[in-house]
């Protein structure tokens, strides 16, 4: 493990981030779909914690990766095949 993604680690565990659920959303490239989802399950009644990833490698903005699906308490994708 490089010291890049030791750092999201430590940055994605800290005392900063609440007791919120912690809830990932993908979509393909994570540019429409995952953060319109973030954003509604980060308001109320939710108040989740919440980030935005795309699952394919390839155009995703935000690549999913082992950092952000550790952070997860909980993963919501938009499609059933994600």
């Amino acid at each position: 493990m490089n010291d890049y993604t030791m750092n999201r680690m430590a940055n994605s565990s800290n005392r900063f981030q609440g007791d919120a659920k912690r809830v990932l959303c993908c979509c393909s490239a994570g540019l429409l779909r995952s953060p319109t989802t973030a954003v509604i399950l980060s308001q109320e009644p939710y108040n989740y914690n919440t980030r935005a990833a795309g699952v394919a490698k390839e155009y995703a903005l935000i690549p999913v990766d082992a950092v952000l699906v550790g952070w997860a308490d909980e993963i919501v994708v938009m499609e059933q095949w994600q």
